[in-house]
């Protein structure tokens, strides 16, 4: 069993765990030259195969227990409708809901058509770490 999840179950592990935040990851030179090849970051979070790779690269370097998917908490607005943009070097921009038109403009109609891709992600994702990891 893997320290992660000795931990979870209040097991004693045979090393201390420890967090790594995806966007440290960023610093990467493989990162780095998918993220120089995409069409923005979107692009990457939307992409199954991409987004997988890069959940994956700190694992291969450097073998941790656990996966901290690549994507990004605003793809649930996005999804809702919402616009969001990625500016390089500056962050993300989500447009405000300034009223209760605003608000209502908002939708599930495309929810799951938006958020397939990373459903698709998971999936690729459990199968390459053929559960050595979680």
């Amino acid at each position: 069993m893997n320290n992660f999840l000795e931990m979870v179950k209040g097991g004693e592990p045979k090393s201390v765990p420890f967090w790594f935040m995806r966007q440290a990851g960023s610093y990467l030179p493989e990162y780095q030259e998918m993220r120089a090849k995409s069409n923005g970051f979107l692009d990457l979070v939307y992409s199954p195969e991409k987004a997988c790779k890069l959940t994956l690269q700190p694992l291969q370097r450097f073998g941790m227990d656990a996966a901290i998917i690549f994507s990004d908490i605003l793809v649930v607005p996005h999804a809702l409708g919402q616009k969001v943009k990625f500016v390089e070097k500056r962050g993300s921009k989500l447009d405000s809901l300034k009223n209760a038109k605003d608000i209502a403009s908002l939708s599930f109609a495309k929810f799951d058509d938006t958020l397939t891709p990373i459903y698709e992600v998971l999936s690729l994702i459990r199968g390459a770490m053929n559960l050595r990891t979680t």
